[in-house]
């Protein structure tokens, strides 16, 4: 609330006012001028924390003058109710409207709902219960769903009351509108070639009514109750990939309001192509009316034209699931390329893609298409190539997201060359792929090449790196039986990042050696890298020690051949003898006598 305080300076010289407000619900300036002769409007903002009558002062002090008030008596409201847009979800889905909280009070307000007059249509997320704080002078966001129960308008209102210390009540008025249901999110799903693969679709009553429910699959029954657009018509064609776990119980499912059931769809591909189908689920009242439509008038042309309704009711109410059925086929044999570590080798793949291609009239534009590595749908590229082009798409497919890090940088693979057979139905793709690894490793990898008309075919290949030369052969001479001598090892990263480093020693290496530290971070390649230390303690003598360190990391190896020598002898030149052989010693010796005395027997 805003007031506008006149005031005026008579003088004929400038007036300066300092300024009291004698509560924080009261904002202005603290200190104005008034020009000589001039009126002047001081404004104030009145911010009240709470309901109910209060007398507020206004304090003006001048400089050269009595001081004067202004006595404000206000009488707080309740906040008028907060008329939200009308919102708009398809019947069986939910949608969400955020409601602000706007405190422009020096408190902070904890709310609670104390009434929601329709909470079937209108709830708030349970993993954010109340108290919803808004701070002061601060706007707070509230998150509520809407869920329609019918087409249109029909009792779909809420009246959401909220309540703190400072007001008893702050209310919301919603209102939204079901629509009818549009065709859902498209599902792939994929299966062996000749091998069944199920999913289980779930459906709710989300209407106020028992209610009747078909459902049907238009590869086998054909399409009657709507119209829908000619991009739709691949969904219509007949096939018996697509079907039913349970045939008999698809008519006639009697549900109660916010009644589940749950049906399972059979994928078997017969063929590797792509199969499309549509699940129409109808739900009709169980006592036999017509479902009302209070909005007809607001209805689009395509609507009604989809839903075949011409007045304010209809008879039944769909909902369709796009299916897009994809085989794929796994080849039994698998190529096995092998290569010692730190080495490369470059060895040629050929694959053969059977499939329905060409269809039984092939014309030659049929043979026309484009086999590239998976790349983004976003690329640039990739949006230039047209639609009715056939595409494959290849690419390397690891066992694990850990093994991918560790083996993505050594293989690469690009097409050579591909050739067609239209009369036989038959790609042949002929790749070369370059293994260069830097560690040993042995693992199986898929090359898997996808067409989203076609299918999707799956290559095994072994690839295996077997242990590369050693890097460097380090001699520890010893510090003596039982004592410890240590030789360092620099480490120097080829990145421009820090990697982590494990050290260890492979199987079959003398337990006299050490490492430090096992475990630790190699430094960027700008640096001088990192020391590891090699110790070897000798635990008797005339024993041969060797050992094999190895030092990795997720992409690098460095193997070390350990020897421990024995200690190094003493040269004997210049050495003078310890033995005295002039007897000088012994001569000059110190000889002690010593006299006993007799006593004499009494």
């Amino acid at each position: 609330m805003l007031f506008e305080l006149p005031l005026s300076n008579p003088k004929n010289i400038a007036m300066y006012l300092d300024v009291q407000l004698t509560s924080d619900a009261l904002s202005g300036p603290k200190r104005i001028t008034i020009n000589p002769l001039q009126n002047f409007s001081y404004l104030v903002t009145y911010c009240p924390a709470a309901t109910g009558y209060r007398e507020e002062s206004i304090i003006f002090q001048p400089e050269d003058a009595l001081e004067f008030w202004y006595l404000l008596k206000i009488t707080t409201k309740l906040p008028n109710p907060v008329v939200m847009r009308e919102i708009t979800c398809e019947l069986g889905e939910k949608t969400t409207q955020i409601i602000s909280f706007i405190n422009p009070t020096y408190e902070t307000l904890e709310l609670e709902t104390t009434t929601n007059s329709n909470p079937i249509n209108f709830f708030f997320d349970c993993k954010n219960p109340p108290p919803w704080k808004v701070n002061p002078y601060s706007t707070t966001e509230l998150a509520v769903y809407f869920k329609p129960t019918a087409i249109g308008r029909q009792d779909q209102q809420a009246i959401i009351s909220f309540r703190c210390v400072q007001f008893k009540e702050w209310k919301y008025v919603l209102s939204g509108i079901g629509l009818f249901p549009q065709p859902l999110r498209k599902i792939r799903v994929s299966a062996a070639l000749h091998m069944p693969s199920s999913l289980i679709i779930s459906l709710k009553n989300p209407t106020k009514e028992d209610v009747i429910v078909n459902i049907s699959l238009t590869n086998q029954e054909p399409l009657k109750e709507l119209v829908l657009d000619e991009s739709w018509d691949s969904y219509l064609i007949a096939h018996l990939a697509f079907k039913f776990d349970f045939p008999r119980r698809t008519k006639g499912i009697a549900l109660p309001p916010k009644g589940m059931i749950e049906f399972p769809v059979v994928f078997a591909p017969k063929e590797m192509k792509l199969y499309n189908t549509f699940l129409v689920i109808q739900m009709l009242r169980a006592n036999g009316e017509m479902w009302p439509v209070d909005n007809f008038y607001e209805l689009n042309e395509e609507t009604k034209r989809m839903v075949k309704i011409c007045s304010g009711e209809v008879k039944a109410i769909h909902w369709i699931q796009p299916f897009a059925g994809f085989a794929h086929m796994i080849s039994k044999t698998a190529k096995v390329i092998t290569c010692q570590a730190k080495k490369q080798v470059k060895e040629k793949v050929e694959v053969i893609l059977t499939g329905d291609f060409f269809g039984p009239n092939p014309t030659p534009g049929m043979a026309k298409f484009i086999v590239m590595k998976k790349m983004d749908k976003k690329n640039e590229f990739y949006k230039k190539i047209s639609e009715k082009i056939r595409k494959f798409e290849y690419e390397i497919e690891y066992e694990s997201n850990k093994m991918k890090s560790s083996l993505k940088s050594f293989v690469t693979i690009y097409l050579k060359k591909l050739s067609c057979k239209i009369k036989k139905n038959q790609i042949k793709l002929v790749f070369m792929l370059l293994f260069k690894p830097m560690k040993p490793v042995r693992s199986e990898v898929m090359l898997k090449i996808n067409s989203i008309k076609d299918g999707m075919w799956k290559y095994p290949l072994i690839l295996h790196a077997t242990e590369p030369e050693v890097d460097g052969i380090i001699n520890i001479p010893g510090a003596g039986l039982f004592k410890k001598s240590i030789s360092p090892v620099r480490l120097i990263n080829l990145k421009r990042n820090t990697e982590p480093f494990t050290a260890y020693f492979l199987p079959g290496s003398d337990p006299e050696f050490s490492v430090n530290p096992e475990v630790g971070k190699v430094p960027p390649l700008t640096s001088d890298g990192t020391l590891v230390n090699v110790g070897f303690m000798p635990q008797m003598y005339g024993k041969k020690y060797k050992a094999m360190l190895v030092i990795e990391t997720v992409e690098l190896y460095w193997k070390f051949e350990i020897n421990g020598l024995p200690e190094t002898p003493l040269s004997l030149e210049n050495v003078q003898a310890r033995i005295d052989a002039s007897n000088d010693k012994f001569e000059n010796r110190l000889i002690i006598s010593t006299m006993l005395s007799k006593k004499k027997k009494i």
